[in-house]
């Protein structure tokens, strides 16, 4: 079992539940995935969790699909602009605390991305995705 991907989206005001049915739907629709499912947070009634099983990515655990989050991230953060602030994290640790601004995983995220792909993951199976791929070899230095 692996660590999915959450994103967190904290409101001024509590989402009604229209509008967190309209999240949920618009999630599904940019993804292209009926799995997305919209939640609200135990801890916080303006904390939304978005999470559709995804992997987590970032530099400490380099599997899921970077260019997929990023999207959301960002689509999340257009969407919701100045109303909310969005943080990343993994279904590890379930808290809003513990996840990143979405600025700040952004950047981890993109900098790992750009080195390493998801190498440091699948490290033992010399990972050939697209981007992977067009990396140097692991150990080669140029």
């Amino acid at each position: 079992m692996g660590v999915d991907a959450e994103f967190y989206v904290r409101t001024v005001e509590p989402m009604t539940d229209a509008d967190m049915e309209a999240l949920q739907a618009a999630l599904r629709e940019m993804r292209g995935n009926d799995w997305y499912r919209v939640y609200r947070s135990f801890d916080d009634e303006r904390v939304v969790e978005c999470r559709d099983g995804t992997r987590f990515y970032a530099p400490e655990y380099a599997r899921g699909p970077w260019d997929e989050l990023r999207a959301t991230g960002d689509w999340l953060m257009l969407r919701f602009g100045e109303t909310a602030e969005v943080r990343y994290g993994g279904d590890c640790d379930w808290s809003w605390d513990s996840a990143l601004s979405w600025p700040d995983a952004r950047k981890r995220g993109d900098e790992h991305w750009a080195s390493s792909g998801h190498r440091t993951y699948h490290w033992s199976l010399d990972c050939q995705c697209d981007h992977c791929a067009t990396l140097p070899a692991i150990g080669v230095t140029s």
